[in-house]
């Protein structure tokens, strides 16, 4: 643990971690959702959380050096044209701006575009991965493109594929979660007769010794709905602690740390904007979702 002490009144948290640690406010954000700080013992996910002169923070020193910045120069692109830009997003970065985030995809995307030699740089989210989620996310160059990709998702013509290595074992090869989510308490969701509709189809690709990777397909784009409803029906995904994943893994009676939530988006199919192509865009698996997966024993 890295144990640091308040000394100033009533700053906030994000601040005060982004102040000691010399990173970014989205360093320190990312450490705080993770549920990694903790303040008088307690795990604290209020960012902006007032914290009083002399109390102790209290961050495991490996998580605070192992979030890494991201640059620009570090966003794979998967494709790009006059109309679409595809990239393989790491994990740790958010899709869009907010106010306590120094980066993301959407920030940063113009500035890739520019070292691309690209005249026109701007660009449009027609959908978003969470922060803690790698893989392939599509922009739009063009208010045209924007309106066509926007109108795929909603009538579900844009279809993704997952990866998510889980906890338990599953009673089916295949199977499905038909259930209604809404937000419950802060960011976490859940499965309730009041939520909207929410169907995610699950294909197992390999389980063992209590744990499985399984492909996932949802149908619609609820909040964390993949999450939710792996936990939902007792397969929580690895490393994911908001929704009951285990966060170490032990091997060799050793215990290796989970450094994410263990959800890859692997593949998207759509439709070009422009002419209409079917197109099928691929993100390669990334290190640490292999590096899991070799410590599950599981063959990639």
């Amino acid at each position: 643990m890295r144990r640091l002490q308040v000394q100033e009144d009533g700053i906030r948290l994000d601040k005060f971690i982004a102040l000691s640690l010399n990173s970014p406010r989205s360093h320190a954000r990312r450490l705080i959702v993770a549920g990694r700080v903790y303040v008088g013992g307690k795990v604290v996910r209020i960012m902006t959380r007032p914290l009083k002169m002399g109390a102790w923070v209290e961050i495991s020193a490996y998580e605070a050096d192992a979030v890494p910045t991201v640059q620009s120069a570090e966003l794979p692109v998967l494709f790009c044209d006059r109309y679409i830009l595809v990239l393989n997003k790491p994990a740790g970065l958010l899709s869009e701006d907010d106010r306590y985030s120094d980066n993301s995809v959407e920030s940063m995307a113009p500035e890739l575009l520019a070292s691309l030699d690209e005249k026109k740089t701007e660009l449009w989210l027609v959908h978003r991965l969470d922060a803690g989620t790698s893989g392939v996310l599509i922009m739009a160059r063009t208010p045209m493109a924007s309106g066509s990709l926007g109108k795929a998702f909603h009538d579900k013509q844009a279809k993704k594929t997952y990866w998510a290595l889980c906890q338990g074992t599953p009673e089916h090869a295949t199977f499905e979660v038909d259930g209604p989510i809404g937000r419950v308490k802060g960011t976490q969701h859940a499965v309730i007769p009041s939520g909207r509709p929410a169907l995610t189809k699950f294909r197992v690709h390999n389980a063992k010794n209590g744990f499985c990777w399984i492909e996932a397909m949802p149908e619609t784009g609820r909040t964390h709905q993949i999450r939710v409803h792996l936990a939902h029906v007792g397969l929580p995904i690895v490393g994911d602690k908001l929704y009951g994943g285990t966060r170490y893994i032990e091997h060799d009676n050793k215990r290796h740390l989970v450094p994410r939530t263990m959800l890859h988006a692997r593949c998207l199919r759509v439709r070009h904007p422009k002419s209409g192509e079917k197109m099928t865009f691929e993100a390669p698996m990334p290190d640490d979702f292999r590096d899991i997966l070799s410590l599950l024993d599981f063959s990639c």
